[in-house]
């Protein structure tokens, strides 16, 4: 029984670091997630493709 109790401890304090690991992710995807819509909602071409995307048209590029 002792051995069963301790597979569950070890299980715990995987599920523990697992969690803070992907806590750190998500921390950092939204940082980087944020740095790259922030650069490119700069670029004129990019307003343009979701404007055309969401009036169901083809864009108009302007290269800029």
């Amino acid at each position: 029984m002792p051995a069963i109790a301790t597979h569950q401890h070890g299980s715990s304090s995987r599920q523990a670091a697992r969690a803070r690991f992907l806590v750190g992710q998500d921390v950092e995807l939204r940082a980087r997630e944020s740095q790259y819509v922030d650069e490119l909602t700069k670029l004129r071409d990019a307003n343009e493709g979701i404007a055309a995307f969401l009036e169901r048209r083809d864009p108009h590029w302007s290269n800029a």
